[in-house]
């Protein structure tokens, strides 16, 4: 952000503005030299909905496959997130080839945030 601005986790602040806090509504995108993190889309539900039927994924995150209404939800509840909160979730991609490899993000569970991530099994230790 320009004009001596900090951005974090969503809240941006402007030093010229007497540091007025401003909610972030759609998760920014963010590029690594090998990742690209974005907001979820309508375009990602099939993948969203395979890793989260996924009995190796969820083995750990609440021990139940999930439907595809479930994730249906899921994918709502995460635009939602940004929308109304200010931080939730990204979609997370290999940068070169543009698939998909999970998603992580922070999400608000009885009343505080919690870091979180879910990675697909073939993307596991990247």
């Amino acid at each position: 952000m320009a004009g001596g601005a900090l951005s974090v986790f969503g809240l941006a602040a402007s030093a010229s503005a007497g540091h007025r806090w401003r909610m972030q509504k759609v998760a920014p995108q963010i590029e690594t030299e090998r990742l690209v993190l974005r907001a979820h889309q309508v375009g990602d539900f099939d993948a969203v909905a395979a890793m989260w039927s996924d009995p190796e994924v969820v083995r750990y995150i609440g021990g139940r496959a999930s439907t595809r209404e479930e994730s249906w939800a899921r994918l709502l509840r995460y635009a939602g997130s940004w929308a109304m909160l200010g931080f939730g979730f990204w979609t997370i991609r290999d940068r070169s080839t543009g698939g998909y490899l999970g998603e992580g993000g922070c999400s608000r569970a009885n009343a505080r945030s919690t870091p979180d991530s879910a990675p697909c099994p073939k993307s596991a230790g990247r």
